[in-house]
């Protein structure tokens, strides 16, 4: 037990300070730390130095980064702003997935042979990063004096939750593509529906009447404790993660939809309990996606490595400026394709859930992994080259 705490304590060590020398030296070439994160957890995971091997317990504790992240960007914005955005993110994530998804795929299905692992791949390579486009946005915020996201950043948000729950039905649909599922499509999708009505409603009662009664109370009964706000406001984005993955979704999107539900001082109030807390499981959470990433395995087949990835960067950033010329997004149809870039989590937990399955092989997954390092560089340094990382909109009527 003993020797087991000291070595994962000698890991987190080990990964601290690597992901401090790589995101110091993104940062000086003006490159956001996050991408910086991924490629440390690689260097010192299991795949390349080896340096690091309580991976389990890592990712689990990565986990409540995610949690904690989706959680205070549900906190900044508006719910009522939100719903007005419903329709046309949702065009906007289905115009620039379909893209990329079909791209993909018909390479896969002309590379392969195989029309089901050329879905997942595609499927996989479709949805954008919710932790690094989400880290990024924030981390925008903080460091500039505007009340609140840009117009255009709050619709990225939104496409990035549709995106999340289409990654979630299509994940409860891998173990039927494998033959591990009795049943049929319909009726799981279904469930899901079901599930996801039931947690809205269960988020908005909490949000509109349980919380505010507590934090009122709070405030003027434990005015002078900080411990308790704290570990309520932090119980209370961590439980609803918890009771969205009972309903079939992912604790990043009940964390985000619990913190979406509060408003006004409620939303300030908890906010303020985890703004301090939430860096150290998000920087955990990044080093984790690199962890499990084996780049020797997707180079060693180029010929499948290469035109996956370029296909899958292209084919959307064309479906991301398509579908932010035809919703008018209030930027740059370029800018706007560029936060669409970076895969991460959806795209490891798919090809992970399908290679468990059987249907993916490992040098696929690695494909994916490598695919999904590139592109977290690529879209965060192709937008500091543009200014937009601090906070410079270029208008849509200027040049992209």
């Amino acid at each position: 037990m003993a020797a087991g705490f000291s070595t994962f304590i000698l890991d987190i060590g080990i990964l601290t300070i690597a992901a401090l020398f790589f995101s110091f030296l993104l940062a000086r070439f003006g490159l956001p730390e996050v991408s910086g994160q991924i490629i440390a957890g690689t260097v010192v995971g299991p795949y390349v130095l080896g340096l690091v091997s309580s991976l389990p317990v890592i990712t689990a504790l990565s986990q409540l980064g995610i949690i904690l992240l989706m959680f205070i960007i549900g906190l900044e914005l508006d719910v009522r702003e939100m719903k007005t955005m419903l329709a046309r993110v949702s065009g906007i994530a289905l115009v620039e997935a379909a893209i990329s998804f079909i791209a993909v795929f018909a390479f896969m299905s002309l590379f392969t042979g195989n029309y089901t692992v050329a879905v997942i791949v595609a499927v996989a390579l479709s949805f954008t990063s919710t932790a690094i486009v989400g880290r990024l946005t924030f981390d925008n915020r903080l460091g500039n004096n505007s009340q609140s996201f840009p117009e255009y950043r709050k619709m990225l948000i939104g496409v990035l939750v549709v995106e999340d729950v289409a990654a979630v039905v299509f994940l409860s649909l891998i173990p039927g593509l494998s033959g591990q599922l009795a049943g049929n499509a319909f009726t799981t999708v279904a469930l899901l529906v079901a599930g996801g009505l039931a947690f809205l409603s269960i988020a908005y009662f909490a949000g509109t009447y349980l919380v505010p009664v507590v934090v009122e109370y709070f405030e003027s009964v434990l005015s002078n404790s900080r411990d308790i706000p704290f570990l309520f406001s932090l119980a209370l984005g961590v439980i609803f993660g918890a009771v969205a993955t009972y309903f079939g979704f992912s604790p990043a999107i009940g964390s985000f939809l619990i913190g979406l539900s509060l408003r006004g001082k409620y939303s300030v109030f908890v906010s303020k309990q985890l703004i301090s807390l939430h860096n150290l499981f998000v920087t955990l959470f990044f080093v984790s996606v690199g962890l499990q990433i084996d780049p020797r395995s997707a180079f060693a087949a180029p010929l499948l490595l290469f035109p996956i990835l370029i296909i899958a960067l292209t084919s959307k950033y064309f479906g991301g400026y398509l579908a932010s010329t035809i919703a008018r997004t209030g930027v740059a149809s370029g800018t706007f394709a560029l936060w669409l870039l970076p895969r991460a989590e959806f795209s490891l937990v798919i090809a992970q859930a399908a290679t468990t399955s059987g249907v993916l092989s490992v040098e696929l997954y690695s494909i994916i992994g490598v695919t999904v390092i590139i592109s977290a560089l690529l879209g965060p340094f192709m937008l500091s080259r543009r200014g937009e990382l601090a906070d410079h909109v270029t208008h849509p009527e200027s040049s992209s």
